[in-house]
C-alpha cells in the first residue's frame, strides 16, 4: 500500500530535471531537518564541507551505522543536492516511505541485479545538479565498517566520478540520549576526494572497494572503524587523490554547535 502511494513506477527512468514537487519537498525536509537536528538534537562538530565538489560527477561514500545517518548528511550538505540509495523495504514504514518519497530516494532490490536502480544511479551521477550518496556495505553496519560491496567501484569506473568519503560519528547514541533529554555530540568529517586510476577493470573492483574503506576509516570515531581500524594496511593501488573545487560553507554548521 505504501509503495503504491509513495513509490514511483519501477520502470520509470530517473529524471535529471527535478520536478517542482521534489524541489519543494527537499527544501522543506532540509529546512526542517537542519533546525531539528542541528539546533535541538545534536551538538555538531563538522569539517571539510569545502571538499565536496560543486560540479562534475560525484559519489559520496559514508559509514552507515543508523537509520539517521543519510538523513543527517542530506540535510547538512547545502552546496549541492545529493540523492541517497536505499533498500526498497523503506517503503514498508510510513515514516521512511514519506522521507524517501519527499527526497526522491533511489530504491534498490537487494540480493539481485537491479538494473532499474543502476540506471537511476548513473542518471544521478551524470546529472549537473546532484550527487549520489551511498553506503559501501550496501546496508547499515552497526558494528562499524565492514566488508564492502563492489557497487561504488563499478559506478565510479563507469562514470569517472570523484569519490568523496564522509564519516559520521555519534548518531548511534541519539535515541539513548533523547530518552534522557540530552543533546548528542555529533561529528561529520569530509575527507579528500579520490578516483579510480586509469586502467582499473572489473577484476579490480574488489581491491578498489577495500581501498575505499581505508579512506573512510580515519574520518570516523575509532570505535566505528570495525574491520578497517589498522590504517597501516591501507594501500592505493587502484585509487588516486583528486583536487576538489572550493565552495562557501555556512559557518554556523562548520563550527561546534552550542
Amino acid at each position: 500500500m505504501l509503495r503504491a502511494l509513495f513509490g514511483p513506477p519501477e520502470n520509470m527512468p530517473y529524471s535529471v530535471t527535478l520536478s517542482r514537487r521534489v524541489r519543494f519537498t527537499r527544501a522543506s525536509c532540509r529546512a526542517f531537518g537542519r533546525f531539528l537536528m542541528f539546533k535541538i538534537v545534536y551538538r555538531l562538530k563538522a569539517s571539510g564541507l569545502e571538499k565536496i565538489p560543486t560540479e562534475g560527477p560525484v559519489i559520496l561514500l559514508f559509514n552507515h551505522v543508523t537509520l539517521l545517518d543519510p538523513m543527517i548528511l542530506l540535510c547538512w550538505i547545502n552546496s549541492r543536492d545529493a540523492v541517497a540509495l536505499g533498500k526498497v523495504e523503506l517503503m514498508n514504514s510510513l515514516f521512511t516511505a514519506l522521507v524517501a518519497w519527499a527526497w526522491g530516494t533511489i530504491l534498490v532490490r537487494r540480493g539481485e541485479v537491479d538494473r532499474t536502480a543502476l540506471k537511476k544511479c548513473l542518471g544521478v551521477i551524470n546529472s549537473k545538479e546532484e550527487m549520489l550518496l551511498i553506503a559501501p556495505e550496501g546496508h547499515r553496519h552497526r558494528e562499524g565498517l565492514g566488508n564492502p560491496m563492489e557497487g561504488a567501484a563499478m559506478l565510479a569506473n563507469q562514470t569517472g566520478a570523484s569519490i568523496v568519503p564522509i564519516g559520521v560519528s555519534g548518531a548511534e547514541v541519539t535515541f539513548q540520549n533523547w530518552r534522557r533529554l540530552r543533546r548528542t555530540d555529533l561529528s561529520i568529517h569530509v575527507g579528500d576526494g579520490f578516483r579510480l586510476k586509469p586502467g582499473v577493470s572489473r577484476r579490480d573492483y574488489g581491491l578498489a572497494a577495500q581501498e575505499m574503506m581505508y579512506r573512510l576509516s580515519p574520518l570516523v570515531a575509532p570505535g566505528l572503524r570495525g574491520d578497517y581500524a589498522d590504517l597501516s594496511e591501507a594501500t592505493m593501488q587502484t585509487i588516486e587523490l583528486v583536487n576538489s573545487p572550493m565552495i562557501i560553507a555556512q559557518p554556523s554548521l562548520q563550527a561546534d554547535q552550542a
